[in-house]
């Protein structure tokens, strides 16, 4: 992915080997805009999408980075189709949803925003999972946190909230974080092209005309129509299956995940023992594993 055409109305475009083309094209979408040139946004550059994978799969070298402006373009995508729904119940979401577009967006732009290197071997070092730090960029004294305070007073936490699971508009959250999400969907189509791995393709554009939101259970659900989506919904559950079997679970992966799990845990005893003095930053990152 390139790092984007601004036009003369300061809009920018990039192209995606995914979605082809990504626009920020509208007055609304200036703070996506910003949130994007933002520092802490911009080090996703250089964080890759699949961790170790590239040891097997020399083409996954994509970044959190264009994953996460995937998931924007996804998240519109979804808006803009459940929003033209105008029957039933359905209605009701549509207007929630406009009301709500610009912080389902926000949310889906930073939902990774707290990645740091070596994929999930990090996390499991210090005990302490991507989220925990995607909330403290989010909140705390950050150019994002100013650029959403300047937004709206309080919008930073409503963002905090949806990345949580926690905010009240049920319809965002689900969009975001469910068994059917716009996460998924792009990490699935992204990882697929760039391993080269045929597994994770399936039909996203007829998935997106058979996309429903309702309710089941007393729960807000993100579905398919249940006779025109079941043949895409079984292929977007096989798909899934097949990227974990044969990318994200892969030996060479997790090998070497095991392996940076291992350095950091004997750095963590020669500091103890005094024997190897590290980074005061990296320090004081792997001791939150021992106050977790």
């Amino acid at each position: 992915m390139d790092k984007g055409e601004r036009g003369e109305d300061g809009m920018k475009t990039f192209r995606d080997p995914v979605h082809n083309i990504i626009q920020f094209d509208k007055v609304e979408e200036r703070l996506l805009l910003d949130l994007i040139d933002a520092p802490e946004f911009q080090r996703l550059h250089h964080i890759k999408q699949l961790g170790f994978s590239f040891l097997t799969y020399p083409g996954a070298e994509h970044t959190r980075f264009s994953h996460s402006l995937g998931v924007v373009h996804l998240m519109k995508r979804f808006l803009d189709k459940i929003i033209r729904e105008t029957r039933g119940e359905a209605r009701r979401y549509a207007e929630e949803l406009k009301e709500r577009r610009l912080l389902a967006l926000a949310a889906a732009l930073l939902h990774d925003i707290g990645h740091g290197p070596f994929s999930h071997a990090l996390e499991k070092t210090t005990h302490l999972r991507h989220e925990h730090w995607t909330i403290a960029i989010i909140l705390g004294n950050t150019m994002i946190h100013q650029i959403l305070e300047t937004y709206r007073t309080g919008f930073a936490q409503e963002v905090a909230d949806v990345i949580q699971r926690t905010h009240s508009s049920r319809a965002v959250v689900k969009l975001l974080s469910s068994q059917l999400d716009v996460d998924r969907m792009d990490y699935l189509l992204r990882d697929a092209q760039m391993t080269g791995a045929g597994y994770g393709r399936f039909d996203l554009e007829w998935l997106i005309h058979t996309l429903r939101i309702g309710e089941m259970d007393g729960e807000v659900q993100v579905g398919l129509d249940r006779e025109k989506g079941l043949s895409i919904a079984e292929d977007f559950i096989m798909a899934r299956y097949y990227m974990f079997v044969h990318v994200y679970l892969h030996k060479t992966t997790r090998s070497a995940e095991l392996m940076i799990e291992k350095i950091f845990e004997r750095a963590v005893e020669l500091e103890k023992k005094g024997e190897m003095v590290l980074p005061e930053e990296l320090s004081k990152l792997l001791s939150k594993r021992e106050a977790s």
